[in-house]
């Protein structure tokens, strides 16, 4: 009978050893589970990221190329365009040509009567523009990202530059998410 509560007794403990170790085991399953989601929402917005890059310089391109033709809205903060929603996108920007559809929007900055141009012939002045993108992605994390650049394009007005002149190349001249 010793013996037997004995047996009875390490059989309990067993159990309970065996009964631990499944809930530690759930535990670092359900946490690397976490982990791998994590690092698919982060390894899906640095992917969306870059296509977004890309698409943001050939429409750059193309306006350097053709020049601003339309899409042209009044200057918006940033903080304001941040709470736009894509209904306001659709209504105010130019689509891309792409299965999803992503909006653009320009916005007139500034001409700079002190920049000159020479990467064409003749030196001209430039004009700043701040091209915006709304790029829809499907991780978790939002629901889209805004990028924006800020372009110089040439420009024939004469207006005199009253400080030190300064080369500018034409395009985008710098790039930042919102």
């Amino acid at each position: 009978m010793q013996h037997q509560r004995e047996m009875g007794f390490v059989l309990l403990i067993v159990l309970v050893f065996f009964y631990l170790i499944s809930l530690l085991s759930i535990e670092i399953f359900s946490a690397q589970t976490l982990n791998l989601r994590v690092e698919n929402d982060r390894f899906q917005r640095i992917k969306s990221l870059h296509l977004a890059k890309q698409l943001l310089q050939k429409i750059a391109e193309k306006i350097v190329k053709n020049g601003v033709e339309n899409c042209k809205i009044s200057l918006i903060d940033p903080e304001k365009l941040m709470q736009k929603n894509i209904t306001w996108w659709q209504q105010n920007g130019c689509p891309t040509n792409s299965k999803i559809k992503k909006y653009y929007i320009i916005e007139w900055l500034m001409m700079d009567s002190c920049s000159y141009i020479s990467s064409i012939n003749e030196p001209l002045i430039a004009d700043f523009y701040r091209l915006s993108l709304y790029f829809p992605t499907n991780f978790s994390a939002t629901s889209h990202l805004i990028l924006q650049t800020t372009i110089a394009l040439p420009t024939q007005k004469n207006s005199p530059c009253l400080e030190d002149s300064h080369e500018v190349f034409p395009g985008i001249q710098m790039m930042r998410e919102l």
